[in-house]
């Protein structure tokens, strides 16, 4: 009995040894067995213009809820962020090194290879089914490339106590933590951290000349009903404001001096003017406005603008798009006009904020006015009449009538030059409008509704107390 027993136990034994051999070839080695080859390499080997997928996702522990933004690069639209409909990325040297920050990253020391660590090194894998209130959960950030395949991926831990600029660092699906030099600034999933939201910056071209500011309250059930309250068309020269036109709905006869202070917050108000968010037009629409064939006039359209506050006037020819809120329009110093149609305060239950953002549409032409067509050369070119009593020059009196007529070319002739100079300049200014207005064609942009209100002042703000 005792030697099956032994029996039994040799059969354990060696099948332990085997086993163990087993374990010792196949389990991944530590730093200590191997692993430190690693140490002063690139952790990952790729080539950055290869990059068509950015993806950053980071874990709050005290809303138990992930922050990610991912952006795309298509090869016809350039980088744009799909959780916000696509809307174009701005920052685009933020994202090269954001890219290349990865193809850079060098090992330089090997912290853990123990699963256990992962929290006290901060590098726990930010995905679902983690526990509310989670510790040391990191940072990832995933490249992929034109075939979605990821091409690298990190997560992000803390920094390395006493070595600024050093953090611990893991690979997904790996247990060893690294050490690498790496400045996690770039890492934000803050969508104005990659879009500008001044969208009127454009240079010096967005400074205000002329300013009209129509002020309306307008709703539509069965038919359109618009309530108004005054428009104001203004010039603004070398800082000083003119009134060109002041209609009170009220008063028609009203013609009162504008308070210059409430002008100069509106110009303030156009020169900061911020977005807070955005929404997709439909294709259809934005691909209508782009060709200036204005809102198209279909029912789903419609019906879909006036749930946000914007319609169509079709009393008038041609109809004309109007917002719940009014409208502002300004030139540019280039010639440029911009149009603010403003829509709807947004629901308070849709965004979970209180009453305080409004829809805005903008869109972009060239002013003609800013072009004036230069003075018809008149019969004579301008010279002083005959005098009767001249002495006749030699040769007789045709001189005169040949010096006239020469006058007269010449000045046809610099007519004809100022009208090519008038096209080119409307040409160029329209090219440049065109590209703007592509921009707005496609988006209802989000406001705060203060910006608003110093956009658009009430009738008793903008006329001045001290006339």
């Amino acid at each position: 009995m005792s030697d099956s027993r032994n029996i039994v136990t040799g059969v354990f034994v060696a099948a332990a040894v085997v086993l163990s051999v087993i374990a010792y070839a196949f389990y991944p080695k530590a730093a200590s067995s191997g692993m430190e080859e690693q140490v002063n390499k690139p952790l990952f080997k790729f080539d950055p213009e290869k990059v068509r997928s950015l993806a950053i996702v980071k874990f709050d522990s005290d809303r138990n809820s992930f922050d990610e933004l991912v952006m795309d690069n298509h090869v016809v639209n350039g980088w744009s962020i799909p959780s916000k409909f696509g809307y174009p990325v701005d920052s685009a040297e933020k994202l090269v090194l954001t890219a290349s920050s990865l193809a850079g990253l060098v090992v330089l020391g090997i912290a853990s290879e123990d699963p256990t660590d992962e929290e006290t090194y901060g590098v726990v894998e930010p995905k679902p089914g983690l526990k509310a209130g989670q510790k040391g959960v990191g940072t990832r950030v995933t490249l992929k490339n034109r075939e979605k395949q990821d091409i690298a991926s990190i997560i992000i831990g803390k920094e390395v106590k006493d070595r600024p600029g050093q953090r611990f660092v893991r690979v997904p699906e790996q247990r060893f933590i690294y050490v690498c030099e790496y400045d996690p600034s770039v890492l934000t999933t803050d969508f104005f951290e990659w879009i500008n939201p001044r969208i009127l910056d454009f240079g010096t071209q967005w400074s205000v000349r002329n300013l009209s500011l129509d002020k309306y309250g307008a709703t539509k059930t069965a038919l359109l009903e618009v309530n108004p309250s005054y428009r104001a068309d203004l010039l603004l020269d070398q800082s000083k404001w003119t009134t060109l036109a002041y209609v009170d709905s009220a008063d028609a006869k009203a013609s009162p001096s504008l308070d210059v202070a409430e002008l100069e917050r509106v110009r303030l108000a156009i020169e900061n003017f911020e977005i807070q968010d955005v929404a997709r037009k439909s294709r259809a629409m934005a691909l209508s406005l782009q060709q200036r064939n204005g809102i198209p006039n279909t029912f789903q359209v419609l019906g879909d603008l006036q749930r946000i506050g914007f319609f169509l006037d079709e009393m008038v020819s041609p109809a004309r798009e109007m917002g719940a809120g009014g409208e502002l329009a300004f030139t540019s110093t280039v010639g440029i006009r911009y149009r603010m149609l403003f829509g709807n305060l947004l629901a308070s239950e849709a965004t979970g904020r209180a009453n305080d953002q409004r829809y805005v549409m903008v869109s972009a032409d060239v002013d003609p006015d800013f072009f004036p067509m230069p003075a018809k050369p008149q019969a004579g070119g301008g010279t002083p009449e005959k005098n009767n009593d001249a002495p006749v020059p030699p040769g007789g009196g045709n001189c005169g009538e040949a010096t006239n007529q020469d006058d007269d070319r010449e000045a046809r002739r610099q007519y004809q030059i100022k009208l090519e100079e008038r096209k080119n300049r409307i040409e160029l200014t329209r090219n440049a409008a065109d590209q703007i207005n592509k921009r707005f064609s496609d988006w209802f942009y989000v406001i705060d509704n203060e910006l608003y209100r110093r956009l658009m002042p009430d009738k008793g703000a903008i006329v001045s107390k001290n006339q």
